[in-house]
């Protein structure tokens, strides 16, 4: 089988994502980190290889895939074993459409490219009350996609996690570090401490990360 190659960032919800993701298939990847806190991503190497700089970046087999969502859906169809997605299309869609709510509701106005042009003319405080009133906005219209949803099990879909639980549960961290209350979301917060007990989440995670543990900066 041909090397998968991870370029990522322990810190990165998105990196996150497609950790938990193959560790869910069962995967193995080589990483490279890209250190987005000291700017590697925006180094022309860097930019060479993803245009966007940003992360995560695959490459397998002679392919480079850029963006969480399409990694996680090449490697459900490259290596079809332990399925991310359902097996029928009207839940395919569903669980679609929930990683797309978290990658563009969330972390499309609460990310680190987000932050750093804030971090310019804002103050901490004005920051943290951007970050609450759209973490909480976002997080309103997933909870109704999950809430009394007969699909909805243990987990976004089902009683196994999937690919809508490798975005909701990174992005749940992240809001969390940043102090936004997650109390109005029950069915979002028993997901996610379903998902903060299973094997692939601990282990894919930023606290389990090799980098995070020789970072002397966190």
């Amino acid at each position: 089988m041909a090397e998968l190659v991870l370029y990522n960032y322990w810190r990165s919800a998105a990196s996150y994502r497609v950790r938990v993701g193959l560790a869910l298939k069962g995967l193995d990847a080589r990483e490279v980190m890209v250190d987005l806190s000291a700017g590697a991503n925006r180094e022309e190497s860097y930019l060479k290889l993803n245009p966007q700089g940003v992360v995560p970046t695959l490459l397998h087999d002679g392919a480079v895939i850029p963006q969480s969502l399409a990694i996680l859906e090449y490697l459900d169809e490259v290596f079809p074993a332990r399925a991310l997605l359902p097996v029928d299309a009207p839940g395919r869609a569903r669980v679609r459409a929930i990683a797309v709510a978290v990658a563009a509701e969330i972390q499309g106005r609460t990310g680190t490219r987000v932050r750093e042009y804030l971090e310019k003319t804002w103050d901490a405080e004005t920051m943290k009350g951007w970050y609450r009133y759209w973490g909480r906005a976002a997080c309103d219209g997933i909870e109704g996609l999950l809430a009394d949803h007969p699909d909805t099990g243990l987990y976004c879909h089902g009683d196994k996690p999937g690919l809508a639980d490798c975005f909701l549960y990174p992005q749940i961290c992240a809001l969390r570090r940043r102090e936004v209350d997650l109390s109005d979301f029950p069915v979002m917060r028993r997901i996610a401490e379903m998902c903060a007990s299973h094997a692939s989440f601990i282990a894919a995670s930023p606290e389990n990360h090799p980098a995070q543990k020789t970072d002397s900066r966190f």
